[in-house]
């Protein structure tokens, strides 16, 4: 590439880190780099001599930076359809890394040196994506809130985030947390917030509101950081203390979700919980290897997990004519169907009872068995209406609030 001098600047005011080598033969040829301001850069190794070598950057946005990486967009017409329009050239000592001298091309200017055909494979790394404590701390002491970090990183979320993400990871997460804190569903917005969401693969990060005290005492967060303990275990005795501390075995259920994805989507799954008051910071990461070994330990001691839940909502059938007589209720707090059989001590009750079909609100008593998925038998949800007694009589109950 000809250096034109007429488009050299006085200084070198760009100050960029690498942070990510996307193509590296004997020499580094592609990396993502960072300014101090946070916005990306991708630089490419036009030649090098004995001393210094040549590198062409430009400024790329997250959205871009993910349809490169993901094939949808070549380097070649990422340069030549730059998003401000312009190239820095940026010439650097092969000793020591100084930026020696600074070009700033105008795109119309701009002689394109990348190959038509050039292209990079983007692998995933293993590697656990880098947090910034200091930054976390902070923000978790500013919203005075728990903050847990999540991120989600898989070949298949490079360019946008999919279903299985939210409804596999993060949904089930959001369960165990909600069943540690015994909180009601309808109470979620009060008690919960998601944050800095970022792409390019998922990352959020959940907010849960505590009561402040004068001591050091948090009790929201003993309980919730049993769920990075939970990411952390990798043998049966792990999984036997957590079931002491919890009032079921439903988040070994909500567990086996999450881990079932990572291993379908070959996904790496990090996560971070830090404490306001004493600034503690748990973290946790998995991979497909352990995934593995951890599911196998779920399905060889826990074949069946159960438990029992209260469902505020309405009959949507009975139906005690059939040889297994059945139920569908409409469940207000989560906004779905679930349907089931019904406990048979419960039928003669039913026959007595004036149901209100679809009117009447009752709170539900169901017994809930979850059946693990291996590689002989599919994932399994069984539910058993074992009572349920009208909205109308909790409410005018001596006791109720």
């Amino acid at each position: 590439m000809k250096i034109d001098n007429n488009f050299k600047l006085n200084f070198n005011f760009l100050e960029l880190e690498v942070i990510e080598m996307l193509d590296f033969k004997d020499y580094p040829i592609l990396t993502l780099e960072k300014n101090k301001l946070g916005h990306y850069y991708v630089s490419y190794l036009v030649d090098y001599l004995e001393n210094f070598e040549n590198r062409i950057a430009i400024a790329i946005s997250p959205e871009r930076l993910a349809n490169l990486k993901s094939g949808e967009l070549s380097l070649h017409d990422a340069f030549q359809r730059a998003e401000d329009n312009s190239i820095y050239f940026l010439r650097y000592d092969m000793i020591n890394g100084t930026l020696l001298e600074t070009y700033l091309y105008p795109l119309q200017d701009f002689i394109n040196p990348i190959p038509l055909d050039y292209r990079f494979q983007y692998l995933i790394s293993e590697r656990k994506p880098e947090l910034d404590k200091k930054e976390f701390i902070a923000t978790s002491k500013k919203k005075e809130r728990i903050l847990l970090d999540l991120y989600v990183k898989s070949q298949s979320l490079i360019n946008n985030i999919k279903p299985w993400a939210i409804y596999k990871i993060l949904n089930p997460v959001v369960e165990i947390i909600k069943k540690s804190l015994g909180i009601d569903a309808r109470l979620l917005d009060k008690h919960f917030a998601f944050s800095n969401l970022r792409q390019s693969s998922l990352g959020i990060s959940i907010e849960i509101d505590y009561e402040k005290s004068l001591f050091l005492d948090l009790p929201e967060y003993d309980k919730t950081n049993k769920i990075i303990d939970l990411f952390n275990a990798i043998k049966k005795e792990d999984f036997d203390e957590l079931i002491k501390f919890s009032k079921d075995q439903s988040f070994i259920h909500s567990y086996s979700i999450i881990l079932n994805n990572i291993i379908k989507n070959n996904a790496i799954f990090t996560a971070a919980m830090v404490n306001p008051l004493t600034n503690e910071i748990k973290e946790s990461m998995i991979n497909i290897e352990k995934a593995k070994s951890v599911k196998k330990i779920i399905n060889e001691n826990y074949d069946e997990i159960i438990d029992d839940i209260q469902i505020e909502g309405y009959f949507l059938e009975i139906n005690i004519n059939k040889k297994e007589p059945s139920f569908s209720v409409y469940s207000q707090d989560e906004e779905y169907i679930i349907k089931g059989k019904i406990d048979i001590n419960l039928i003669e009750k039913l026959t007595h009872d004036k149901i209100n079909i679809g009117k009447d609100q009752y709170l539900f008593d169901v017994h809930v068995i979850y059946v693990t998925e291996t590689k002989y038998k599919k994932y399994e949800t069984k539910r058993f209406l074992m009572n349920y007694l009208p909205k109308s009589n909790i409410n005018t109950s001596p006791n109720s609030v």
